[in-house]
């Protein structure tokens, strides 16, 4: 999730000077071969920040079809058909979308997904993408735990930090530190408990901190069961400061930077993850001793 200058350049995100995030998406869509399924990327802009999306590395084992837009622009080999199967997409309208048809599905697709993270001082409306995975028929999407209603597998939200603030919603699972997985889509969304917003974070504070951090964040109706949980930025689990019930309300968990066996935790890059009724909320944060 944090990125090197090559990736950087092989992603088409240029800028020393500007926070990037980078997820891999992979989709087991053994259910659906032989069927035309749409995946769409929806970028809403929100504010005067400018950012663009990009999508590389785009593979799949069934049929493609070529990709389809609005808003924008858009440019790459996915956009004209000429070059390597790459796209960017830029937020100049308030709304944007780059459709990937694959017209008969095989076992499996993936992609890389990569955004900027401009924001401009005092921007109450961050800009957010979205993924979607549709039937084209009645560009209907395949059902998941989005407590919106609009069945987003995850969003990005332009946060200015690296990483972003990331929702990701059953069935599709976030596995630390890049991976967004879509493992059996044969496992529907559970229809009995569902909580009616979206996990937030309200802050990570301090950050960069040279010890503990303080983790304030709030818990949609009607609560449920909740595990935080820290993890390094090379996936593994480090701390779980936090598992029981929560209401609905602003929580603060506070984690004093140590590990499961109270050992203190070196200096570097950590993630949090928030988990509770089919949904994940990830964002990061840095330790500096």
């Amino acid at each position: 999730m944090i990125l090197g200058c090559g990736i950087l350049a092989a992603m088409g995100i240029s800028s020393p000077a500007v926070a990037t995030t980078l997820y891999r998406v992979r989709l087991n869509t053994a259910e659906f071969t032989g069927t035309a399924r749409w995946l769409a990327l929806d970028w809403i802009s929100g504010g005067s920040s400018i950012n663009s999306a990009r999508i590389a590395s785009l593979v799949a084992d069934g049929r493609r079809g070529r990709s389809r837009f609005q808003g924008g622009p858009v440019f790459g080999g996915l956009a004209d058909g000429v070059g390597p199967p790459v796209a960017t997409l830029q937020d100049s309208s308030f709304y944007n979308q780059l459709v990937l048809p694959v017209d008969s599905m095989g076992t499996f697709a993936g992609f890389d997904i990569g955004t900027s993270e401009n924001v401009t001082a005092g921007e109450m409306v961050r800009d957010e993408l979205s993924f979607y995975f549709l039937n084209p028929d009645d560009l209907f999407p395949f059902g998941t735990a989005d407590p919106l209603g609009a069945n987003a597998l995850f969003a990005i939200d332009v946060t200015g930090q690296s990483g972003g603030d990331l929702s990701v919603f059953a069935p599709m699972r976030f596995v630390p530190p890049d991976t967004l997985l879509l493992n059996n889509s044969t496992d529907d969304v559970a229809l009995g408990y569902r909580i009616t917003g979206r996990l937030q974070f309200r802050s990570i504070v301090p950050n960069p901190s040279s010890g503990g951090v303080r983790l304030d964040y709030a818990i949609p109706e009607p609560g449920g069961e909740l595990r935080v949980k820290i993890f390094d930025v090379a996936g593994r689990l480090v701390a779980q400061p936090f598992t029981g019930r929560r209401e609905a309300r602003t929580w603060t968990t506070q984690w004093d930077a140590r590990d499961v066996k109270g050992r203190s935790v070196p200096a570097g890059v950590y993630l949090v993850q928030l988990q509770m009724g089919g949904q994940s909320f990830v964002r990061r944060f840095v330790l500096a001793r």
